[in-house]
């Protein structure tokens, strides 16, 4: 992460700001990735977490109080 958040300030200071654009959305996605690992015990990898699994895990933690949009 930090690794990412230094290469960041390079891009910017060389006037690369698509790759830093590029690279600040990785270091969300990756800050992101690790609240769900660390914070919430999901593996955003495994595939049985689709995202309406997600949803159904989400809502059952809550207490069922989100209800699913219907087509």
């Amino acid at each position: 992460m930090v690794d990412i958040l230094e290469n960041i300030g390079r891009r910017i200071k060389n006037s690369e700001y698509l790759e830093g654009v590029l690279l600040a959305y990785r270091a969300v996605e990756a800050a992101i990735q690790i609240k769900l690992i660390f914070g919430h015990k999901i593996n955003p990898w495994h595939p049985e977490y689709t995202f309406k699994s997600g949803f159904n895990k989400l809502n059952e933690l809550e207490g069922g109080k989100y209800k699913e949009l219907e087509n």
